[in-house]
C-alpha cells in the first residue's frame, strides 16, 4: 500500500468523517439521494458494529478517511460485508485500499471463527463485482441468504465467500 496509508480499525473519533465519506460517495458518486437517517447503520458505527460481534475498519491517509468496510454479524456462522466505500482517487491497484480493507475483514472474520461473508451488490456496480469476484465470491440466489441478511434492493444481486 502507498506510502502514509493504512487501515485501522474504526475509533468513533473518525465518526462523523466515516459518514461524510460514505454519503459523499452514494450521492455525489452514485447519484443515490441517500441521508443518514435513511442509514441507521451509520449513525452510531461503534454499537452496531463493533458491539454487536462485528467489526469496522477504516483507510486514512494523512488522518483522513479514504476507505471503509464493516462486518455486520448475522448468525454463529455467517456475516454480511457492508460498507465498501473507497475514494475514487484511491481505488485500483495503484493503492491498494479496497484489497487491504477486504483483506482485513476476511481475517477478522476467520479468526472469529465465522464459516461465510455474504455481501449485496447492484448490475450498476460492475467494477465492484469484479473485485469480489477476483477475491473468490461467488453469485448466490437470494433463497440462500440467511433470513435475517436486511436486502436493500429488489433487483440486488447476491455474493458469499467461505472462509
Amino acid at each position: 500500500m502507498a506510502e502514509g496509508i493504512f487501515i485501522q480499525e474504526f475509533i468513533p473519533i473518525y465518526q462523523s468523517q466515516v459518514t461524510d465519506h460514505i454519503l459523499d460517495i452514494e450521492n455525489n458518486e452514485f447519484n443515490m439521494n441517500l441521508t443518514l437517517d435513511m442509514q441507521p447503520d451509520l449513525a452510531d458505527i461503534h454499537a452496531m458494529y463493533q458491539k454487536q460481534k462485528g467489526n469496522f475498519w477504516i483507510a486514512l491517509h494523512d488522518d483522513q478517511v479514504i476507505g471503509t468496510t464493516g462486518i455486520y454479524y448475522l448468525n454463529n456462522s455467517g456475516v454480511e460485508l457492508r460498507r465498501m466505500f473507497v475514494k475514487a482517487t484511491y481505488r485500483g491497484n495503484e493503492f491498494g485500499v479496497g484489497q487491504h480493507l477486504l483483506d482485513s475483514a476476511i481475517s477478522w472474520t476467520k479468526e472469529n471463527g465465522f464459516k461465510e461473508i455474504f455481501l449485496e451488490t447492484t448490475d450498476w456496480l460492475t467494477a465492484a463485482s469484479r473485485f469480489y469476484l477476483k477475491n473468490n465470491f461467488t453469485y448466490i440466489s437470494k433463497d440462500k441468504l440467511p433470513r435475517n441478511l436486511p436486502v436493500l434492493r429488489n433487483s440486488g444481486k447476491f455474493m458469499s465467500l467461505l472462509v
